[in-house]
């Protein structure tokens, strides 16, 4: 395995809105990014690339194969940074996408004191087990299973990814043995901090509700809220490092996540990295496992179902900065109110959200 050595990370925003991590390698394989390297990309047919069809499908519908591939190999690795391992340490939360035995994905978040995430080499995580017996995610953690995750210092816009596959580990612990290890940038994510005083202060959880629709509440909780939280799967889950779980972040201004009248979910995707690793997912897949926190009052809600992507000329709906949609179809809901322990403070919106809204009928 190649070993990156990066002098340092960079967001680089493009002039068409689209951000990507840049990575600057000591000891480059590939040629720094240009037209040239562009062209030289695509003379490789034999070329290893860090996506699986489905993401490499949608990079070529929006003509962005050959500059992503120009960089996100370096970018991509089969192991994490120290500097990642640094930052998982030190979360007091992190952001999980499982999938059940009828391959439905799902995403949670676990809490803990910091430290309750380690990573004991570059090549592995080991989680302090943090499951809950009404998170639908508990039962997904075998070994072997695939498991996505997402860490994301919401204090200051900073988040990593890790993918990777259950091993045997300690008693009392999830050992994840990493399959992908990234970063991603900070566009759409709101900032907030959280006070260390007030966990475990909240009310006691309450007996979690299981539904296949979503409750009115539901509703009212899904189109207020600025950020939510989405899971994924590939086809052929395990086959290669390229194919497994995802979880990622999705933000907006509140009620960009729209409830239509037919009882789906309608979602804008805004201009990103162009890697396309959750819509890519779902391309394949046509699933989704959505999580949606309420962080004033610690409510988890969180769905599993089926997921369609529609380009603005497909869709009925128009959300203004919307480069395309994710139509989500529920098939169940867990509903496990006062859960999530920490106390939070919004501090700003992020800089990057498009104006949007209101939601107009084409």
């Amino acid at each position: 395995m190649v070993l990156w050595q990066c002098q340092k990370q960079r967001l680089q925003q493009r002039p068409n809105g689209h951000c990507e991590l840049g990575l600057a390698p000591l000891n480059p394989v590939l040629p720094s990014t240009g037209p040239s390297s562009v062209a030289w990309i695509e003379d490789m047919d034999d070329f290893e690339t860090p996506f699986h069809e489905g993401e490499l499908a949608l990079q070529d519908m929006v003509g962005a194969r050959a500059r992503v591939q120009s960089y996100a190999p370096r970018m991509i690795r089969p192991f994490m940074p120290d500097q990642h391992r640094v930052f998982y340490r030190d979360l007091p939360y992190l952001f999980v996408g499982a999938v059940d035995e009828d391959s439905r994905p799902w995403a949670t978040a676990w809490c803990g004191e910091p430290g309750f995430v380690g990573s004991p080499d570059p090549y592995t995580l080991a989680i302090s087990d943090m499951r809950q017996a009404d998170d639908p995610v508990s039962e997904c953690i075998v070994e072997g299973a695939e498991l996505g995750f997402l860490g994301l210092a919401l204090h200051n816009r900073r988040r990593n990814r890790v993918n990777g596959r259950v091993v045997r580990g300690a008693e009392n612990q999830v050992t994840v043995k990493v399959s992908q290890s990234f970063g991603n940038c900070p566009k759409y994510i709101q900032k907030r901090i959280f006070a260390p005083s007030e966990l475990q202060e909240k009310k006691s959880p309450v007996r979690a509700e299981i539904r296949s629709a979503f409750s009115a509440e539901d509703l009212h909780m899904i189109e207020q809220v600025d950020t939510f939280f989405i899971a994924s799967i590939a086809a052929r889950p395990g086959e290669n490092a390229k194919r497994g779980v995802d979880v990622s972040h999705r933000g907006g201004k509140p009620g960009f996540v729209k409830a239509t009248p037919d009882g789906r979910l309608i979602i804008p995707d805004f201009a990103g990295n162009n890697h396309f690793n959750t819509l890519g997912n779902i391309h394949e897949t046509g699933k989704a496992g959505l999580l949606f926190l309420d962080f004033k009052t610690g409510d988890i809600l969180q769905a599993t179902g089926a997921a369609t992507l529609l380009w603005p000329e497909e869709s009925e709906w128009n959300y203004g900065g919307a480069e395309r949609y994710l139509v989500f179809d529920v098939e169940q809901v867990v509903r496990r109110d006062s859960t999530f322990p920490l106390g939070w403070y919004y501090i700003d919106a992020s800089p990057f959200i498009p104006d949007g809204g209101p939601w107009l009928k084409v």
